[in-house]
């Protein structure tokens, strides 16, 4: 799996308050991943249950919420997965899609999409 960090903000449900954190952009991830605590710090309450396939074949279910998330100046509601406590913040690369962006893995860094 390609990955790199870059700083993102994650904000509340309605765009008021924002947390910046240092996130690892994975490319064999989809989602967009943080720690439980730092969601529900933002106010963001889970509203369903997903099953996912963790990287080592374990099947797990996670709780997910919609919320703003904002990298490199584009910003979007995404779902967000709960993680536990010592997971890291996770973005996927089906959630940079969605804000118009893409990894670039020779330079490290976030493009624009297109």
């Amino acid at each position: 799996m390609g990955t790199f960090n870059v700083e993102i903000e994650i904000g509340d449900p309605q765009g008021q308050r924002w947390e910046q954190v240092t996130a690892m952009v994975g490319t064999r991830v989809a989602h967009a991943w943080a720690p439980r605590e730092l969601l529900e710090r933002l106010g963001v309450q889970p509203g369903k249950r997903i099953a996912l396939r963790h990287l080592d074949g374990r099947l797990i279910k996670r709780d997910t919420a919609q919320t703003w998330l904002r990298v490199e100046g584009a910003s979007k509601v995404v779902e967000f997965v709960f993680g536990e406590k010592r997971d890291p913040t996770l973005i996927g690369s089906e959630t940079l899609q969605q804000l118009g962006l893409a990894a670039d893995l020779t330079r490290g860094s976030i493009v624009r999409a297109g």
